[in-house]
């Protein structure tokens, strides 16, 4: 073997002759571009894990939103009522309006129910009847006495707004009176 390795040296002694040496900072500097290349293929890989998971992450709360929001839709009571009874749509509409338009000429949001406790608790008590026939329509299916409570809600509605109204009123011409009295 040492014979055969002789023969390869002497034939190609003037090959051998013209190989240049490599400094070793030379190789090594080779060996850290490599690996330099090899670790920015890993940080990509990292970079677009990173991208997906935030791709996946935004469309699972689109996704969550959007059922969210469907099913407050359903939950809605008047939007439920349309849904189910859609010929009864109108009517309830038209209810809807009333009772806003009654509030806001009230400015029922300013009225505070310390000043009105007995109607304020009438219409607690009315809107958790409401919501208890809503919830039994919902699990029920369609019922048409479930629907006359419901218009009658609103109308009971209405009718308390007017008893409020007619207190205000009330109370407004005692405090004129009183302080007609007082001025003179």
């Amino acid at each position: 073997m040492n014979e055969e390795l002789e023969k390869i040296v002497r034939e190609n002694q003037e090959r051998f002759d013209q190989i240049e040496l490599v400094s070793e900072d030379r190789i090594w500097m080779g060996i850290n571009d490599q690996l330099s290349e090899n670790k920015n293929k890993g940080s990509n890989k990292f970079w677009i894990a990173a991208a997906a998971s935030i791709i996946f992450i935004l469309s699972a709360t689109v996704l969550y939103l959007t059922i969210q929001i469907n099913r407050n839709d359903l939950m809605n009571p008047d939007h439920f009522i349309a849904e189910t009874y859609p010929e009864l749509k109108k009517e309830f509409d038209q209810y809807n309006q009333q009772i806003h338009a009654r509030k806001t000429a009230l400015s029922f949001d300013t009225i505070s129910p310390e000043e009105f406790p007995e109607l304020f608790e009438e219409m607690q008590i009315l809107g958790n009847n409401y919501q208890t026939a809503i919830n039994d329509l919902q699990n029920m299916g369609k019922d048409e006495a479930i629907v006359r409570v419901l218009m009658r809600y609103h109308q009971r509605q209405l009718d308390l707004l007017e008893r409020l109204s007619n207190e205000i009123d009330k109370k407004k011409l005692y405090y004129e009176k009183n302080n007609q009295h007082s001025i003179y």
